[in-house]
C-alpha cells in the first residue's frame, strides 16, 4: 500500500525554512539580550589569575591608587618611579606604557579613575605591555560579575528548559528578572525548536521521495525501515559522535559523556556534567558557542523524535493493541476476583469479618504469649491447660485458633457417598460416617459448617452450643486425642 505524502513539490519546505530563520535571528538577540542584563545584574565567586607587580612597579600602583597630590609626589619623583620601572619592559613598548601611565595619572588627579577595578585594570595592561619580568602570577577567589559569554549560556539553559544549575541568579533583581524572562523566551524557544523539527521532517520526506521510494519502494514497510535508519544516523550525529569529542576536551570518559549528551538534549539537566565551564579564554569563548549550537540543533532533533514516537502511539494499531491487551486483563481480574469469592477471602457477610478478624488478633496474642514464655490460656480459662509453656505451645495455637483453621471449617464438607465411605474407611467407618450423616439430616435448620463450628451463647446456658475440646494424655509414651462435639437445639443458641 502506497504511504500518502504531503502536497507540493517542496513539502511546503521553503515556508517552513523562513519562519525558522526568522525565529532563529529572534532567539539569538533574545539571548544576548538576557545574557548582556544578567552580566549587569549578578555576580559569582570564581577563581581568577591576578597579576602581581613586582619590586620596581609597586611604587607606580602605590602613586596611582594615592594620587600624586595627595602623596606629596613631584613630576621629578614620578618621571623616577616611571624609569625605574620600564628597564625591565620591552624596547619598543616603553613609549606606549608611558603613555597608558600618564593619562592613568591624569585621570587619577581628576577625579575620573578611582582606585578599584578599572584602575586595576589600567596597571595590568601597562604589566602585560611591559612583559613577564614585571609581574608575578597568581590565583584567587574574588566576587566578579558573571562574564558575557557565562550569562549567554545562562540564558541559553533558561529558556530551553535545560536548567543545569552552575550558576544561578542570587540578587533579588535578577530572581525577578529571570522570572519574566522565562515567561517570554521559553515560548519563544519552543517556536524554534517546533520549526527546527518541520525541517528536518521535511528533509526526511524530500529525501524519501526523491532517492529512498525510487529504489525500495513506497510501502509502508520501506518507509518504517527508512524511518529507523533516519533516527538511528540522527542519533550518531548529536549523542555518540559529539560524545567523542566531550570525552576529549572534558576529561570524561565516553560512557559519561553519552549520559551528558542525552541528558542535555532531554532537558533533563541534572548539572552533574556540564560542558564549557573552564576558564574565560578566547578558546573557551569559542568553545561555549559551539555547545550552544549543538543545543539547539540537538534539540530540534530531539522533538522530532519524540513527534514521531508521540504519532506512533496515537496509531490505529497502536491502539486497537492496547484496548485489547486491557480486555484481556480485566477479563483475567474478574477471573481472580470469582475464585477469591468462591474461597471466601472476599466473603462480604457482615458476621463473618469481624468474627475471624477477632480470631487472627487472639492467634497473634496467643503467638506473643509463647515467644515471651508465658504459659498459654486453656479453652476452659484455666492456665496451662496441658499444652507445653513457651515456644512449643504455639503449634497447639495455631491449630485452635488459626484463621486457616476457621476458612477451612466454614467450606463445606465433601459429600461421599455410602459407597466411597465404604471403599476409604471400610465397613465400620462407613458405618460411623452413616449414622453421624442421618443424626444430622435429623436436625433441622442447621447446615454442615454450623453442626461442626458453633459457639456458647449467654443466652443458650452452660452446656449450649458446640464446642471443640482437644487434650493429650500420655499413657506409656503414646499418645490419644479425645474430641467431643456438641450440638444444642435450644432456640436461643447463636451460630
Amino acid at each position: 500500500m502506497a504511504v500518502p505524502l504531503p502536497k507540493g513539490s517542496d513539502f511546503g519546505r521553503n515556508k517552513r525554512s523562513r519562519r525558522t530563520f526568522v525565529l532563529a535571528i529572534l532567539f539569538v538577540v533574545y539571548i544576548l539580550l538576557g545574557g548582556m542584563a544578567f552580566h549587569f545584574l549578578e555576580s559569582y565567586t570564581k577563581l581568577v589569575t591576578v597579576l602581581r607587580p613586582g619590586v620596581e612597579w609597586k611604587p607606580v600602583r602605590e602613586s596611582l591608587r594615592v594620587g600624586l597630590n595627595a602623596s606629596a609626589d613631584s613630576s621629578r619623583l614620578w618621571s623616577e618611579r616611571k624609569r625605574a620601572a620600564l628597564v625591565l619592559c620591552q624596547r619598543d613598548a616603553v613609549h606606549d606604557i608611558e603613555t597608558l601611565l600618564d593619562s592613568a595619572a591624569a585621570a587619577v588627579e581628576r577625579g575620573v579613575l578611582p582606585d578599584g577595578p578599572a584602575l586595576e585594570g589600567t596597571l595590568n595592561r601597562a604589566l602585560r605591555l611591559c612583559g613577564p619580568t614585571s609581574y608575578d602570577t597568581a590565583q584567587e577567589e574574588r566576587e566578579v560579575p558573571w562574564s558575557f559569554i557565562d550569562a549567554v549560556f545562562f540564558c541559553m539553559t533558561v529558556i530551553t528548559t535545560i536548567g543545569y544549575g552552575h550558576i544561578s541568579p542570587s540578587t533579588p533583581g535578577g530572581q525577578i528578572f529571570c522570572i519574566f524572562y522565562s515567561l517570554l523566551g521559553i515560548p519563544i524557544s519552543g517556536l524554534l525548536l517546533a520549526g527546527l523539527s518541520d525541517f528536518f521532517a521535511g528533509n526526511l520526506l524530500n529525501f524519501y521521495d526523491s532517492k529512498w521510494r525510487q529504489r525500495y519502494g513506497d510501502s509502508r514497510w520501506s518507509l518504517a525501515a527508512f524511518t529507523v535508519i533516519y533516527l538511528l544516523m540522527g542519533f550518531i550525529m548529536f549523542v555518540f559522535a559529539p560524545a567523542v569529542i566531550f570525552s576529549w576536551l572534558e576529561d570524561w570518559n565516553y560512557r559519561e559523556s553519552v549520559y551528558y549528551a542525552f541528558i542535555t538534549l532531554s532537558t533533563i539537566g541534572f548539572g552533574d556534567f556540564t560542558a564549557a565551564i573552564a576558564d574565560d579564554d578566547p578558546w573557551t569563548v569559542v568553545y561555549k558557542v559551539f555547545v550552544m549550537l549543538w543545543i539547539l540543533v540537538g534539540l530540534g532533533y530531539w522533538v522530532l523524535v519524540l513527534n514521531f514516537l508521540q504519532k506512533t502511539l496515537k496509531s490505529k494499531q497502536v491502539m486497537k493493541t492496547l484496548k485489547s491487551t486491557s480486555r484481556l486483563i480485566a477479563k483475567e481480574a474478574d477471573e481472580v476476583r470469582q475464585v477469591l469469592s468462591e474461597v471466601g477471602l472476599l466473603h462480604r457477610d457482615a458476621v463473618f469479618i469481624p468474627e475471624h478478624t477477632k480470631m487472627a488478633l487472639n492467634m497473634m496474642l496467643d503467638m506473643t504469649n509463647a515467644l515471651a514464655g508465658a504459659t498459654p490460656t486453656s479453652p476452659g480459662g484455666a492456665p496451662g491447660g496441658g499444652h507445653a509453656p513457651g515456644i512449643h505451645s504455639i503449634g497447639y495455637n495455631m491449630r485452635d485458633n488459626s484463621l486457616l483453621a476457621a476458612l477451612m471449617a466454614a467450606m463445606p464438607p465433601p459429600t461421599l457417598t455410602p459407597a466411597d465411605a465404604r471403599e476409604n474407611d471400610g465397613p465400620e467407618a462407613a458405618a460411623t460416617n452413616s449414622a453421624a450423616a442421618a443424626d444430622t439430616a435429623g436436625k433441622p435448620g442447621l447446615s454442615s459448617v454450623e453442626s461442626t463450628v458453633l459457639e456458647d451463647t449467654p443466652e443458650a446456658g452452660p452446656g449450649v452450643g458446640g464446642q471443640v475440646n482437644a487434650g493429650y494424655q500420655s499413657d506409656g509414651g503414646a499418645e490419644s486425642v479425645t474430641e467431643s462435639n456438641a450440638v444444642s437445639h435450644s432456640p436461643h443458641a447463636a451460630v
